[in-house]
């Protein structure tokens, strides 16, 4: 899938070659196909011209048989449209059935004019039409009915995916489209939030794609010692949250030296002394508001494996992690820059 038309409506927009239905019969007998997809801003209103069926401004668009014939489908008869990444098809269940002008409701098919360069609509459930090998035969299915359309992607010559397709975030990609508009849309937002489905997004990130990247990008130190400091140093979830601790503190990007304040031990008393681990190796550099953090780290994980013993301590870390990992990405690499030249300090000095 590929970034999106943009045109008065709000639409679909899904150029290919291929068409089959999950019917017996075969739509548009067509090889494989490339397709790419988005939604528009909010839908505007389309005036009725006498003798010319007017599209939906909500609606789905496919081009096909290299452009010449287009099939516009209104959002309403939509069921589902599924993407399917690594089998490199789309599936749009639709919903077929006549209007009150004996006409199918809710489908246009038109065709390109090689004088004018635009699309005028064709008759539907016309037999002369379909005798066109690219018209769909509509007029063959049974109404009403469900029918699937199969889209097959090229992926020999694959498009980029848009953020989306990749994620399979339907609801924040719609949120980008109809910006502050989108709880008002209505229709256009909720029904394609409710239809569209990619059913293999990319996994979700985790604070260890955050480690891979930096290790792959920082300048700090080699590229294998980086990947040695996150396969060891950063296994323990308290230095994970030393990443948090490090920008609370307001710390720079250089190795900690015993030069550098530290708080006096009395100072350190109740909780904030009993949230620094034994031989921590991050504990001389805390403050107190970064042991007041600690601190409340320590009594949610408490509280977690109490409730749900193992079960609940590693969630309570996964959950501290993705919280972590939703900081913006110059604060992270800045703050594992830091760790990571101490830690080469330490290894430097035998520690």
């Amino acid at each position: 899938m590929d970034d999106l038309h943009y045109d008065s409506a709000t639409q679909v927009e899904v150029p290919f070659d291929g068409l089959a239905s999950s019917d017996t019969s075969t739509l548009i007998p067509g090889s494989t196909a490339s397709t790419y997809g988005e939604l528009n801003q909010l839908p505007m209103k389309a005036e009725p011209q006498p003798g010319v069926r007017t599209p939906s401004a909500n609606r789905l668009s496919i081009s096909y048989a290299a452009g010449t014939k287009r099939l516009v489908i209104n959002a309403e008869i939509v069921e589902k449209l599924k993407v399917l990444r690594r089998e490199g098809r789309v599936e749009i269940v639709l919903r077929i059935e006549k209007d009150d002008s004996n006409e199918l409701k809710g489908i246009i098919i038109e065709g390109l004019s090689e004088a004018t360069k635009s699309y005028s609509s064709l008759e539907t459930l016309s037999p002369t039409v379909e005798s066109d090998p690219t018209v769909p035969p509509f007029s063959k299915a049974a109404m009403p009915s469900e029918v699937t359309l199969l889209v097959h992607l090229d992926t020999e010559r694959p498009l980029s995916e848009p953020k989306w397709v990749k994620s399979g975030d339907v609801q924040e990609w719609l949120k980008s489209m109809f910006g502050r508009m989108f709880w008002v849309a209505g229709d256009a937002a909720e029904g394609w939030e409710k239809k569209i489905e990619v059913v293999d997004p990319d996994p979700a990130p985790t604070i260890w794609t955050v480690l891979d990247g930096w290790a792959a990008n920082s300048p700090v130190g080699l590229h294998t010692e980086r990947q040695r400091f996150i396969r060891t140093h950063m296994a323990e979830t308290d230095h994970i949250l030393e990443i948090l601790l490090r920008l609370v503190r307001g710390e720079r990007a250089t190795p900690f030296t015993q030069a550098a304040p530290a708080i006096s031990p009395p100072s350190v008393a109740g909780p904030l002394l009993a949230a620094l681990s034994p031989g921590s190796a991050h504990g001389p550099q805390q403050t107190h508001v970064s042991l007041a953090v600690l601190a409340l780290w320590r009594m949610a994980g408490e509280y977690a494996e109490k409730a749900l013993q193992e079960k609940g301590r590693a969630e309570a870390e996964e959950r501290v992690s993705e919280i972590i990992r939703c900081l913006p990405s110059h604060l992270l690499y800045k703050s594992l820059d830091g760790i990571f030249k101490e830690w080469k300090v330490e290894k430097k000095n035998g520690r």
